[in-house]
């Protein structure tokens, strides 16, 4: 006589997944799997032996990389985007890592990259993929520059909306040092700080803006897109260089000088 435990083992295997699930195994062995379309998968595993009693129900894990402009505008990994799209959107959700790699695939062979940011996660992001980009590009002697512009127009959701676009330079040290360090926070006001960038860059000195955190670096890169209005208006042009202050800390900093350009 079958006990009642294995009756509701023998209802559990014969269920499929509900839509978007994915059906995990608890120990070694099962020869299918099923996906949300319930079409078996062969399993990894192989063997052909029955699968264990032990499975679980585990949702998939949603699609991570980031958007790339053209071609419908979906998300695609960072080899789609390093060979068809000219304009990168970055998301919320983008990963920095894949960010960067496309970043310095594309510089690897002598072409610029351009990316777009509408808010202040995204442009975090942004942020902190140019920095590890620049990580990347030190063990090839390669680097580059970036100019930060701010549109007037706002993306559908309202927010604001920045472009940077990167282009290859002489390499110079990873960490830079600068005349006149400031530091951001989420309540510094970027009009205030980008009126102190063009004035030390109008007086033939450079500058640096840093902070820590999604709400710090969104003003920080406020300012100078502000700053660079201010001195393309007067015939210059300001570019900056993002990196990490150290290997152990998380805080951001922009190099920001007239001269790079």
């Amino acid at each position: 006589t079958r006990t009642l435990t294995e009756k509701l083992m023998d209802r559990s295997r014969s269920r499929s997944p509900p839509p978007g699930w994915v059906r995990r195994t608890g120990g070694g062995g099962p020869d299918r799997s099923y996906r949300s379309n319930d079409r078996p998968r062969h399993s990894p595993y192989g063997g052909g032996r029955e699968r264990p009693a032990g499975h679980r129900y585990e949702e998939a894990p949603p699609s991570r990389g980031f958007r790339g402009g053209g071609g419908g505008g979906g998300r695609r990994n960072s080899e789609d985007l390093n060979d068809r799209d000219t304009v990168m959107r970055v998301s919320g959700t983008s990963l920095p890592q894949a960010v960067a790699g496309a970043i310095s695939k594309r510089l690897r062979v002598g072409t610029p990259s351009t990316l777009d940011a509408a808010g202040e996660y995204p442009t975090f992001q942004t942020v902190k993929a140019l920095a590890i980009a620049r990580k990347f590009l030190e063990e090839d002697r390669l680097d580059f520059k970036v100019r930060i512009e701010y549109f007037n127009d706002r993306s559908p959701a309202g927010d604001k909306l920045f472009r940077f676009t990167v282009q290859r330079d002489r390499q110079s040290s990873y960490r830079l040092n600068c005349d006149h360090p400031m530091k951001v926070s989420g309540a510094t006001r970027p009009g205030s700080t980008a009126g102190a960038i063009a004035h030390d860059l109008r007086g033939g000195m450079s500058a640096s803006v840093s902070g820590l955190g999604s709400a710090s670096i969104f003003n920080a890169v406020q300012a100078i897109a502000l700053a660079a209005g201010y001195i393309r208006e007067e015939g210059g042009d300001l570019w900056c260089k993002p990196f990490y202050v150290s290997s152990e800390s998380n805080v951001l900093e922009f190099f920001i000088d007239q001269q790079t350009a």
